[in-house]
């Protein structure tokens, strides 16, 4: 399988490290690698798998699992992962990282200024219903419903200014 994330870098996966069914397994990753790692479905790598690298001082811990969906189903996988010395010591609770994109005065609370589009708020919608426990084929046609809704020109053509009010209605300013 051919590997779309630009850099990517070769590391041994191992579950239940140290115990008699520990399983080790090569997988390719990319991302950052500084918090976090993407990866094929096809990887196998769940939270609480070790990553063990060259590229690391010490061997990381995937603490969260986050599915990256397209509107043609799952993509990829992007997974939270921190040093094995800082999830021992915090007995396995690590504390939330935030990262912002932005200027700091947009983010801590100037006005809302944002670009999205419909077709980013259908995509987030289709994966919100892929992870909901509606049944199967009820899921199977509502993405159906919203990939054609991401095709409609009309629907593409709504512009951010439309969200941002609706943003801004719901949050009360």
């Amino acid at each position: 399988m051919a590997v779309c994330f630009g850099v990517s870098h070769t590391v041994t996966i191992v579950r239940d490290a140290g115990k008699s069914g520990e399983k080790r397994w090569e997988v390719q990753v990319g991302g950052t690698l500084d918090y976090n790692i993407l990866y094929h479905p096809d990887a196998g790598i769940k939270r609480g798998d070790q990553i063990h690298t060259e590229v690391f001082d010490e061997p990381r811990v995937v603490t969260e699992v986050h599915p990256q969906f397209t509107f043609s189903g799952l993509s990829h996988y992007e997974a939270d992962i921190a040093p094995l010395s800082d999830f021992d010591n915090s007995g396995g609770v690590l504390p939330a990282i935030q990262v912002f994109h932005g200027d700091v005065g947009q983010v801590i609370g100037g006005d809302i200024n944002v670009n999205i589009s419909a077709t980013i708020l259908l995509q987030a919608l289709a994966e919100a219903v892929e992870k909901s426990d509606l049944p199967k084929g009820e899921r199977e046609s509502i993405r159906n419903k919203i990939r054609e809704l991401a095709q409609n020109p009309y629907v593409t053509g709504i512009g951010s200014s439309l969200v941002t009010e609706v943003l801004k209605k719901f949050l009360g300013m």
